[in-house]
This record gives structure tokens, C-alpha cells and sequence, in this order.
């Protein structure tokens, strides 16, 4: 039934973005509603707050999923749409991204025992913060138009250092009866931040579209945006903390 609820939720919030009438306003309403009734009774207590330990840590996976797989969704739309690149390319993007999180999470996992894990969710978290900054940098007509291919492979970099110091967190904050509960909230709290992140940022972009901005300063504005889950994440990394 809560599940059920949140994901009617956030299902009528994805359509809400995507227009700015009445139709589109009253299901964001309902879907807000619906989100803040039902959330918190599948996230630990003290999630919103950041409360030390495993509430921190579930906040972080939703503030790092959402800056990331906002991102993966518009630079692809930026190189296809606004810069014309051919889809091989892009498509190399990807290729390179999925290489530079793998060799990101092999290299978090030799540093076990030498750097403090809420160390490498602040490095990830910066270095994603880096990628974002690049991408809205690519929006610049006088660069080439892959400058913002770029932003991918190093976001990717910040998630394969957070995401599996931050699982490790939760399960470190977790006692063993718990270590289920535990990675039940990381996931939803991975999908809302990916929910609320990119619909923000979709809500923005069509905001200065139809206000009549041109296509390259709504994406650079879209990018922006995801500078704050990730300047948050790396500033809150150190409430997830092990003893």
C-alpha cells in the first residue's frame, strides 16, 4: 500500500513537470501530497535532516543518484538535439562513462582500510560537482560540441567512488536483522533523488523554453542546478561517518 501510494506519487510529479497548465498543476499537487504523506515510512527517522549514521547515508544516495542520472539524461539530449552529434559518439559517451565507473569503484575498493569512507562520497561528491560544471561549460557555442561528452565519463568517476562507499555506510550503520531495511530506503531513496532531481531540472529547462530562451542557456541552467545535491552530498558526507 505506501509503496503503491509513492510510486503513484511520483508518478503523477514526472507528469507534472511536463506541462505548465491546470491538468498538469493538480497532479503535481496530488503527487506531492502523496510523497510527503507516504515517504518517510520507508526511510529511516531523520532522513530529511540528515540525522548521523544510516540517515545520512540515505539521503546521500538519493542527492548523488539524482545529480547523476540527471545529468546522464541531458547530456545526451544536449549532444543529439542542441550540438547535432552523431549518435555514435554519444553513444561512445556512454561506453566511457560505464569504463570510468567500474575503474573508479576498483580503485575505492584498494583504498579500503587507508581513506575513511565518507571521505570518498566528499571526493565523488566534488568530482561530480567538477562534471557538472563542464557540462554547463559545454553549452558554450564557441567549444566543441563533445566538451560536454566529457561530463559524463567524470561524473562517472564521483559515482564509482560514492555509490559503493555509501551502500557500505548503510550496512556498517546497520545492524545484521536490519541490513534488509537498510538497503530497501537506499534504493527508494535512489530512485525519489532521481524522481525530484530530473524533474526539477526538466521543470526549469521547459520553464526558460517557454519563456523563450534558446536551447543551450536552458540546458546551461538545467546543468546548474544539479551543482546543489552535489555540493550537499560532499558537504554532508561526513554525517555518514562510521564509528
Amino acid at each position: 500500500m505506501v509503496a503503491a501510494a509513492v510510486s503513484v506519487g511520483a508518478a503523477l510529479g514526472q507528469y507534472a513537470v511536463s506541462g505548465w497548465d491546470v491538468r498538469h498543476l493538480l497532479c503535481g499537487v496530488a503527487g506531492l501530497a502523496l510523497l510527503v504523506v507516504f515517504v518517510p515510512r520507508l526511510l529511516p527517522p531523520g532522513t530529511w535532516r540528515a540525522a548521523r549514521g544510516l540517515p545520512a547515508a540515505v539521503l546521500l544516495r538519493g542527492l548523488t543518484s539524482g545529480a547523476y542520472f540527471t545529468l546522464e539524461a541531458f547530456v545526451p539530449l544536449l549532444l543529439t538535439t542542441a550540438r547535432r552529434v552523431p549518435p555514435v559518439q554519444t553513444g561512445l559517451a556512454f561506453t566511457g562513462a560505464a569504463i570510468a565507473w567500474a575503474g573508479s569503484s576498483w580503485l575505492q575498493g584498494r583504498l579500503q582500510g587507508r581513506v575513511s569512507r565518507h571521505r570518498l562520497v566528499t571526493a565523488g561528491a566534488l568530482v561530480m560537482g567538477a562534471a557538472v560544471a563542464v557540462a554547463a561549460v559545454g553549452t558554450l557555442p564557441g567549444l566543441p560540441a563533445l566538451t560536454a561528452a566529457g561530463a559524463m565519463v567524470l561524473a562517472a568517476v564521483g559515482m564509482g567512488m560514492a555509490a559503493p562507499s555509501l551502500t557500505l555506510l548503510s550496512l556498517t550503520h546497520s545492524p545484521p536483522d536490519r541490513q534488509g531495511y537498510a538497503g530497501s530506503a537506499m534504493q527508494t531513496s535512489q530512485n525519489l533523488g532521481q524522481m525530484a532531481v530530473m524533474g526539477l531540472a526538466a521543470a526549469l529547462f521547459n520553464l526558460l523554453l517557454g519563456f523563450g530562451s534558446a536551447e543551450l542557456p536552458a540546458y546551461a541552467a538545467a546543468f546548474g542546478l544539479l551543482l546543489v545535491p552535489s555540493v550537499l552530498a560532499a558537504t554532508l558526507a561526513v554525517r555518514a561517518r562510521s564509528a
